[in-house]
């Protein structure tokens, strides 16, 4: 949001301590951008949440123009994922990021289970939403890229030209699915010799380099010696995951010790999960587009069950996008239909009530209500220190990162000054610091 333009908060503006700044330049930043135009033109940083909402509605109108999936149902049976539920309205990259995914899915189940030609629309459609997937979160990027080879192995497998054209075809979509899918790991690949920085990561014999690793302490002490897969699946099914929490759950489920079991555990709603996968396999044995949807499904699970951190279900979230949209079709698309497809629609539709009445009386409806600290109570501590500097001098703000934003000019109207965050000695260049208590 800060980097992206829009005539926002420049590098001069505003800046993070230059470790941050390193890690930051590797992260990709479409969703960001898109939120800083809305910021822009709404002028107010909540409007940035408009960004998520967009990305499910693009979510729900897909089931219902291709899948004939009530908008009504398909827009409540998100909303009675908790995750989804919370990430809302809070403006992480999170939600937006994987419904593009989940999307681009849903085209690779119609090109997977459905005997009929590819839908050209469909398939450009496919190609925006895993562009827009790998541009809002690094760790999509290599999952977008294996479902978009996906896409166009089924696509030119479906058209059954002679194999020149063929050839050309698939190499042509695979050429587009780079430019649009890897920029930014192509980017990072140039500029630091790691497609995947600032992660470092070790492939075999290949040594990526970077500042940051995956870290052990990410994970809950309890479960550190386990198979990631099994961390999965305990998470998913939210196995001991609610102890220790104000809420059942919360936008990162990260807000308890490391020492305890539930810590960045669970977020889907195990009642919802264990309902959806009972309706995917009775509904999906009659029909062979139903059992093809059940083996999509163990597919992609088997995928992401193999993820680095796939326990912090939020940032794997097309998982359960995916398996409430595949539901929804088994239930509501004839193609899908056996003979208990109504009956489905009846039992998925007391399944996505109670699902959803459970978390908003569980939250207290704490994320479907107005709430939270205002804007300008936000400001209200960083207007002494910003009336300690001058125009044209630089304000450091020393180890508060997540608040050091809020002293920059761009909260503070008529002022043209630098903000920078800071950490350790660096405060060369600081005019005037201050260190929040």
């Amino acid at each position: 949001m800060i980097r992206c333009g829009w005539d926002l908060c420049d590098a001069d503006c505003f800046a993070l301590p230059p470790r941050i700044e390193t890690n930051y330049d590797g992260f990709p930043r479409l969703i960001h951008g898109l939120q800083g135009l809305v910021w822009r033109v709404a002028g107010t940083p909540t409007a940035g949440d408009l960004v998520s909402v967009a990305a499910l509605c693009a979510l729900c109108l897909y089931l219902w123009r291709r899948f004939h999936v009530p908008l009504a149902w398909a827009w409540l049976a998100m909303l009675a994922v908790p995750l989804v539920q919370i990430h809302l309205s809070i403006s992480y990259v999170d939600l937006p990021a994987n419904a593009g995914l989940a999307l681009a899915l849903l085209v690779a189940l119609r090109l997977w289970a459905l005997p009929e030609p590819p839908r050209w629309p469909d398939i450009a459609l496919a190609s925006i939403a895993l562009a827009f997937a790998a541009g809002g979160k690094l760790q999509l990027t290599p999952v977008a890229f294996a479902v978009w080879i996906a896409i166009v192995a089924m696509t030119v497998h479906r058209l059954r030209w002679p194999v020149p054209r063929a050839l050309a075809a698939a190499v042509a979509l695979l050429l587009a699915g780079v430019l649009l899918i890897l920029p930014q790991a192509m980017s990072n690949a140039a500029t630091h010799g790691n497609p995947f920085f600032p992660v470092a990561l070790k492939l075999g014999p290949w040594a990526l380099p970077g500042p940051e690793v995956l870290q052990s302490e990410w994970v809950p002490q309890q479960w550190r010696k386990r198979p990631g897969w099994l961390r999965w699946a305990a998470s998913v099914l939210e196995f001991d995951s609610f102890g220790g929490r104000f809420v059942p759950w919360t936008a990162a489920q990260g807000d308890v010790p490391p020492s305890s079991v539930a810590f960045r555990m669970g977020g889907y709603g195990a009642f919802y999960v264990v309902c959806l996968l009972v309706l995917l396999g009775w509904l999906g044995r009659p029909t062979q587009a139903g059992r093809r949807a059940i083996v999509f499904v163990v597919a992609v699970s088997l995928g992401c069950a193999s993820l680095p951190l796939s326990h912090e279900l939020r940032y794997y979230l097309f998982w359960m996008l995916t398996l409430v949209s595949v539901v929804l079709v088994l239930a509501w698309t004839p193609e899908f239909g056996g003979p208990a497809q109504e009956t489905g629609q009846r039992v998925l539709s007391v399944a996505i009530a109670i699902a959803l009445a459970t978390v908003v009386l569980a939250t207290g409806a704490l994320y479907l209500q107005p709430q939270g600290v205002k804007l300008a109570a936000l400001l209200e501590p960083t207007n002494a220190p910003v009336a300690a500097v001058r125009d044209g001098q630089t304000l450091c703000i020393a180890h508060r990162h997540r608040t050091a934003f809020l002293h920059s000019e761009l909260f503070h109207p008529g002022r043209s000054y630098r903000t920078r965050a800071i950490e350790g000695d660096q405060e060369r260049g600081c005019d005037v610091v201050f260190e929040p208590r």
